[in-house]
């Protein structure tokens, strides 16, 4: 999986392949919506508190394992029951921009229909109801 160091401007783009979704995509098949923070909690303390509230939900969705965790940025890994296909998540905290940018890859295959999107779609739920995220606008064709 390209890995990009905390405070980049950008995640890793999507390949062409189907498997992926990421907010700093351009518009289109590939592209998901950031998860707008709520106003309030910043500074250092707050990325703090939000990295730690991320990490609970993430870490209780099915085969996931965190693996890395830093200043802003947390990477996860999610591994399927049956097959043992792994997906990899990159959740990174931009408090400046009031978002958190999101990309999920599956790490083989051509097509992982559309896990990426409905499991980033289930952080934006989890995180909208502990009203740490605004809920979903509507969505960018």
């Amino acid at each position: 999986m390209p890995v990009t160091t905390p405070g980049d401007d950008r995640l890793p783009d999507c390949p062409p392949s189907p498997h992926c979704v990421c907010s700093d995509d351009p518009p289109g098949p590939r592209h998901i919506a950031p998860l707008r923070l709520r106003p309030g909690g910043g500074g250092a303390e707050g990325v703090a508190r939000l990295r730690a509230a991320v990490e609970t939900v993430v870490a209780a969705l099915p085969g996931a394992r965190i693996t890395s965790s830093a200043d802003g940025r947390i990477v996860a890994e999610f591994r399927s029951r049956f097959f043992g296909f792994v997906d990899d998540v990159i959740l990174d905290i931009r408090p400046g921009r009031g978002t958190i940018a999101v990309r999920a890859a599956a790490r083989t295959g051509f097509w992982d229909l559309g896990v990426n999107r409905r499991r980033v779609e289930a952080i934006r739920a989890r995180l909208c109801r502990l009203g740490i995220v605004e809920p979903p606008g509507p969505p960018v064709l």
